[in-house]
């Protein structure tokens, strides 16, 4: 890579540091001689707010700049706001009916981590309810107006509720996409952590004078690392959200942590994400995370891979089926033993995905046709993967 492009990445990154070097920062603006490739990167990579609130300190003898900054920093914070207002609304109407809501990731997060909506980038409105609620609430918001991605109906399927973990609901003019959740993971095996989502250790975050409710900050850190590796920490907005989770919470106990990571089996996810938010952010970290980590050395491999993809802006748009089966090769990053690599690798080929129920909503009884329906599309994406690979 050359000097340039480390340069523009040297400069996002320490402005997305809390104990950030103006000194370094003022020397790395001087290299930069693209910037329209500066924003693009801060944007696609999540942290362009974090960014504009540094670089306009610096960026006072260049006014054409930073007006161009302060248009996409003002349409980020525009769209926050309609966002936010959007969960207000939904949060209240819920709570009207006695359904009991989350607010996850999105504007509570931003809320939660940055103390401003508008410091933080999000696409949609993600929230937690008990899984018995979340037809109601569906069928509710649909009466008025909103639009789900599939029939509502699909929310009395088993099958679904059993293998995945939310449904995506638009807003009635489309703009705003809500995902409702019923569990944080939809792997089983992430189940095994007891952790309980709706409880006293809830923490309330006030947006707009309205308290909304979200996870304990000890299951928000775990989900966050989860959610993260699971997507190859391939955004900075992810990584920054981890280190400001970290710092906020200095007395966290960690060794909960590490007894509820064992339980589910995902060391490599926890530990890969706090290694490269240390590496890029200096992230504090405990001691007992530290000598967990020094037994873990193939992560090593792991966490240098990511950090060059980060560099690359080798961001993917949207995370379906089919791009998961395109970054098989990613896989061997996350886990630490070719035991877990094929568990997974078994289970993202063959084990029945939301999209093979969205096929045809099939009664009870004949639920097991959904492995020939998963099997007929496997083999359907694996040809279109051949014929894309001998186009090459």
């Amino acid at each position: 890579m050359n000097t340039l492009v480390e340069a523009k990445y040297d400069l996002l990154i320490e402005c997305c540091r809390v104990n950030r070097n103006n000194e370094l920062i003022e020397t790395l603006i001087n290299q930069i001689d693209d910037w329209d490739s500066f924003i693009t990167s801060a944007y696609m990579h999540g942290v362009f707010p974090l960014a504009y609130k540094v670089l306009k300190e610096f960026l006072t003898n260049y006014p054409e700049l930073l007006f161009q900054c302060k248009r996409v920093n003002l349409d980020i914070a525009q769209l926050n706001l309609h966002m936010a207002a959007e969960l207000i609304k939904i949060v209240n109407l819920l709570q009207q009916e006695n359904i009991v809501i989350l607010g996850i990731k999105g504007p509570v997060l931003s809320s939660l981590l940055y103390d401003d909506i508008s410091q933080r980038q999000f696409s949609d409105i993600d929230v937690l309810l008990h899984q018995e609620e979340i037809y109601r609430a569906v069928i509710m918001l649909e009466s008025l107006g909103y639009r789900p991605e599939f029939s509502s109906d699909f929310l009395k399927n088993e099958m679904l509720l059993k293998i995945d973990k939310d449904f995506a609901v638009s807003t009635p003019d489309g703009k705003v996409n809500i995902e409702f959740h019923w569990k944080l993971f939809s792997n089983k095996q992430m189940q095994k952590g007891n952790l309980a989502c709706f409880s006293a250790d809830n923490v309330a975050v006030n947006i707009h004078n309205t308290c909304i409710q979200t996870l304990a900050m000890d299951i928000q850190l775990l989900y966050l690392l989860v959610h993260g590796s699971k997507h190859y920490w391939e955004r900075l907005e992810w990584i920054c959200d981890i280190d400001r989770l970290v710092r906020l919470n200095p007395n966290m106990d960690w060794v909960v942590l590490i007894e509820r990571v064992r339980a589910m089996d995902i060391e490599g996810m926890v530990y890969l994400g706090l290694m490269i938010s240390h590496e890029l952010l200096e992230t504090p970290l405990d001691k007992k995370i530290v000598e967990r980590i020094r037994k873990l050395p193939t992560l090593q491999g792991a966490k240098a891979a990511i950090i060059a993809d980060i560099r690359n802006d080798k961001i993917t748009e949207g995370h379906n089926e089919h791009v998961d089966l395109e970054n098989l090769r990613h896989l061997s990053l996350i886990y630490e033993t070719k035991w877990k690599l094929l568990k997974e690798y078994l289970f993202m080929l063959f084990g029945i995905k939301k999209w093979d129920i969205f096929v045809v909503n099939l009664p009870k009884g004949f639920y097991w046709f959904y492995y020939f329906i998963r099997y007929y599309r496997i083999i359907k994406e694996i040809v279109i993967l051949h014929h894309r690979f001998v186009s090459y």
